[in-house]
């Protein structure tokens, strides 16, 4: 590190706090679960890269109650609105889901059901599922255009889901404790200490 300063020491003595409180934290599969279907959860932060005022993506993919895949990361454009970002967090969703759709088929697991997909963006759904002019994403139209053909196709099942309930939440932003323990269990990662599974 070139030029570190008092708040970059803080930020990793947090971290390291972080990981010591949580050396015991991991994904437990059980094998309770008989199905091999999964769910995406994507999520996007408009703008909160204080410089450069790009959004993030996020999004995760649960099967049998743990997490099997997942992002985080920096939008390469910058959006001009919410909805945008939320479009752009969706179709990397829908891209990975895919990938994960040929997968399981070659490993003869078809999918039978369409894939759920939850975002909470009212407005980057209805972009999606209603083909209509959108005059104001017509300049990104093209980009996801794909997400509405696997939708249409009937793949996706791309449903409204509250902020509060999108796993993908915590790949996005800093969140209060409350909801980030939440959100912690509901992509599966647990104290495997308590599970007595270590």
């Amino acid at each position: 590190i070139n030029c570190y300063n008092k708040t970059h020491w803080v930020g990793a003595r947090r971290v390291l706090k972080h990981l010591k409180g949580t050396s015991t934290y991991g994904l437990l599969l059980d094998g309770n679960s008989r199905t091999v279907t999964y769910g995406v959860y994507t999520d996007a932060s408009f703008a909160c890269q204080t410089k450069e005022r790009k959004s993030v993506t996020g999004y995760v993919i649960s099967m049998a109650g743990i997490s099997v895949s997942w992002c985080s990361s920096k939008q390469g454009s910058i959006s001009l609105s919410t909805a945008e970002a939320e479009l752009i967090a969706l179709s990397e969703g829908a891209k990975e889901s895919e990938w994960l759709w040929y997968l399981l088929r070659e490993m003869g697991f078809p999918q039978e059901k369409p894939v759920w997909v939850w975002c909470d963006s009212k407005a980057a759904i209805s972009t999606v599922k209603n083909p209509g002019n959108h005059k104001a994403t017509k300049h990104i139209e093209i980009r996801f255009l794909f997400t509405r053909d696997f939708d249409e196709e009937g793949r996706l099942e791309i449903q409204y889901c509250s902020t509060s309930d999108i796993a993908a939440d915590i790949l996005t932003k800093a969140l209060p404790t409350g909801q980030f323990v939440k959100l912690r269990e509901l992509i599966g990662v647990r104290d495997l200490k308590t599970t007595g599974d270590t």
